[in-house]
């Protein structure tokens, strides 16, 4: 006798699941259902009291359903009713035990093009291992735990999006417009059973992620290696950036990894959690100009420009990964392996060809010159996969020793043309070496209107040429020193704040973060990063701070000092 909990409705959804999938024929012999009369998470196994399989892939098993309680489950369908959401999760269920199958047959969740895109590696005793964080970088939390869960669980949401019962949500916050390389790796497995389903089941046009990634603007990609330094810990093996180097003027959106890391944790304390991945690394989208603003002008460091040379289709999958990676990659960070080079191979891995991987030996650290070097080993119709470009976005302190070079041989130049100056100029040198330096700077503009007054006429547009770079290169030289003095003055402050433990947390930051990227709605977002930018000002303002010490409050003012003296010399020399 028929079991009563066997209705039509479930009988059409799950063959509705099954009409999703290009061969109707499950390999594996007859898939049997059981359905069972408790309830059970989304109607699926879960656990030992629900099992989801027995004898292998033979028996599927079936709950009463009920919603979960998952939110990354839940954000895309907000606008179903329960009865739709229950239909939806029968056909995914189907969509679920239909790819468990063919994976078993074909091997698709093995293999490099899939295992990458997650970072899924298998490890003795451990089992399978992801770089990225459930539940986030996933489809639902099960899809964290292997490979193969990890493509079932992503086809139920592909296969079987929102609209498919009822009301979905707008296109770009979609799946097929959110996972490229998810939907990309399963449409081609899909290609293998039926030629052309792959096709039929491509993506639409993603008009939020289309007008960001922009091919018509799109110059090259290029990795910024930013040098090293000792001003932070973090710092001392150097930084890798991604950047999109645009043409005509568009800005550039670079993505770096970074750990986030919470205000005020003492030096020990820091260290250690980054050794053992303590901290989230998130994929941070900002612009070239606030990179050369913190690197070039704060921690006085220059960038190196690496071309990367990519194919047509690798340029739109590196597009493709960072839209991604901005918005769901969540890993944990760890200063010695899984630091910003091993999650710049991680960002580039899955959107290469396969004669295009880069290949780095098992270490325990994993450096930054060594990734550019592995990327650079990389040779595919005979060209490297990265080679240096020669004009580097260069330190202002790189900048400055340059001027000052310049200068001195300007000044020399100037010496020999006008020898009646010659001791001017040399004295004039030399008090800016002193702490007579800001009364020299003053008298910087009245010193040239001088020499030129002086001038031979037959020597007078020559003489005018090296007082000009005199000029320039005196203030390049003290952009620098201005920009030193703020970053100096900025770090006395800093240490100066006494940590009342309200700062804002790791956990809050990154739960903001996910809340920010729940809806593709780029002009609220860049409102709420406003206004959030607004209110951290203002709590920094705010934060008590203690009395500075007397060697910290001279260091201040001879930095505000020289920041004075900036702009007074800019103004006058204009």
């Amino acid at each position: 006798m028929p079991s009563p909990l066997w209705t039509e409705a479930l009988v059409d959804d799950l063959c509705a699941g099954l009409a999703t999938l290009p061969a109707r024929t499950i390999p594996g012999g007859p898939l049997e259902i059981e359905l069972h009369a408790p309830r059970s998470a989304l109607g699926m196994g879960e656990g030992v009291a629900h099992p989801d399989w027995t004898g292998g892939l033979r028996r599927f098993h079936l709950y009463a359903y009920q919603d979960s309680s998952e939110p990354r489950i839940n954000h895309r369908l907000d606008a179903l009713s329960a009865d739709q959401r229950e239909h939806l999760w029968r056909r995914r269920a189907m969509v679920h035990a239909a790819i468990r199958r063919l994976d078993a047959q074909f091997g698709w969740s093995g293999r490099d093009s899939w295992l990458q895109i997650a970072g899924w590696t298998h490890l003795p005793f451990l089992g399978d291992i992801a770089v990225l964080d459930a539940p986030w970088g996933f489809s639902r939390a099960l899809g964290g735990t292997s490979a193969a869960l990890d493509l079932a669980t992503f086809a139920e949401e592909r296969l079987v999006p929102p609209d498919a019962v009822g009301p979905g949500p707008a296109i770009d916050d979609a799946v097929q417009c959110q996972e490229f390389l998810r939907s990309r790796a399963l449409l081609a497995a899909l290609d293998e059973v039926e030629p052309g389903a792959g096709a039929r089941l491509a993506r639409r046009a993603c008009p939020a992620f289309d007008a960001w990634a922009d091919p018509s603007t799109l110059d090259h990609l290029e990795v910024l290696f930013a040098e090293p330094s000792a001003r932070h810990p973090e710092a001392l093996f150097g930084h890798l950036i991604l950047r999109p180097a645009r043409t005509g003027g568009q800005r550039d959106a670079i993505l770096e990894a970074g750990a986030a890391v919470t205000a005020g944790e003492p030096l020990f304390l820091f260290i250690l959690r980054g050794m053992i991945g303590g901290y989230p690394a998130i994929f941070t989208a900002s612009d070239l100009e606030r990179v050369e603003r913190e690197d070039n002008q704060m921690d006085q460091r220059t960038l190196r420009r690496y071309r990367l040379h990519l194919r047509a289709g690798e340029r739109d999958r590196v597009l493709e990964r960072m839209w991604e990676l901005e918005r769901r990659g969540y890993a944990p960070y760890r200063f010695l392996d899984q630091n910003c080079a091993s999650l710049l191979l991680f960002t580039l891995r899955p959107a290469l060809d396969a004669d295009h991987q880069p290949w780095l030996p098992p270490e325990p650290e994993v450096m930054p010159m060594a990734v550019l070097d592995a990327l650079a080993a990389v040779e595919a119709n005979g060209q490297p996969l990265l080679t240096m470009e020669p004009e580097p976005l260069r330190s202002d302190v790189a900048i400055a020793r340059d001027a000052e070079r310049d200068r001195a041989s300007s000044i020399g130049s100037l010496s020999r043309l006008m020898p009646e100056h010659a001791e001017e100029w040399s004295g004039w040198l030399g008090r800016l070496e002193s702490r007579d330096r800001t009364a020299a700077m003053g008298e910087l503009r009245a010193r040239v209107e001088a020499t030129l007054a002086a001038a031979p006429a037959a020597q007078l547009a020559e003489i005018a040429g090296l007082l000009g770079r005199v000029v320039r290169d005196t203030l390049g030289m003290e952009r620098y020193a201005a920009d030193r003095a703020l970053k100096d003055a900025l770090d006395v402050d800093h240490d100066a704040i006494l940590h009342t433990g309200a700062e804002e947390s790791v956990e809050t930051l990154v739960a903001t973060r996910r809340s920010v990227y729940a809806r593709e709605r780029p002009d609220v977002r860049m409102h709420d990063d406003m206004e959030r930018f607004i209110h951290r000002a203002d709590e920094l303002v705010h934060l008590p701070r203690r009395p500075l010490h007397p060697d910290e409050q001279l260091r201040v003012d001879r930095d505000m000092e020289v920041r004075s003296g900036f702009v007074k010399l800019a103004a006058e020399c204009g």
